[in-house]
């Protein structure tokens, strides 16, 4: 490795406001995970749900869900784009 890279990588190792945003993302995409797979739960139990009630609230919840998921992700996206 040359010594520019080497030098680049331990500033980065040492720089608090990088391991910030290196978290930061890490935790934003976990996140996200779950928000993904509780959305699909939903998806799930709307199918199998009878009560026209019941389904209303859940098809909003789901709304719900997916507009802050998408949120997330363009957070996200703009979060590596700027590191």
């Amino acid at each position: 490795m040359k010594p520019s890279k080497l030098v680049k990588k331990l500033k980065a190792l040492l720089s608090n406001k990088e391991q910030k945003r290196k978290k930061h993302r890490k935790e934003l995409k976990e996140l996200l995970k779950r928000m993904k797979k509780k959305e699909k739960v939903l998806q799930e139990s709307l199918a199998t749900e009878t009560d026209q009630a019941m389904k209303d609230r859940i098809d909003k919840e789901i709304s719900i869900l997916h507009a802050q998921r998408k949120k997330g992700l363009k957070v996200l996206k703009s979060l590596e784009e700027s590191s």
